[in-house]
């Protein structure tokens, strides 16, 4: 079992509909159009490989240093 009390971050995918901080991913081609991006409070940022125009930081889904140093800055707040 997982001890999450010695947990400091847990990566993980498909909790689009929870009430937790998330980075939404948009890829080109995907099933879903960019247009049908649901947004919430929750979502910290969207990585995408198309232009979006989002209320959040936007992250190259390809540049994963800079993925990484936008986790990294806001697990720091």
């Amino acid at each position: 079992r997982m001890d999450a009390s010695t947990l400091d971050m847990v990566l993980g995918e498909g909790f689009k509909h929870d009430t937790i901080d998330k980075i939404r991913l948009v890829h080109e081609g995907c099933a879903h159009s960019p247009e049908e991006l649901v947004m919430d409070v929750y979502v910290i940022a969207v990585a995408s490989d198309v232009p979006l125009a989002v209320d959040v930081p936007l992250l190259d889904i390809n540049n994963i240093q800079q993925v990484a140093d936008f986790v990294t800055q806001w697990a720091r707040r």
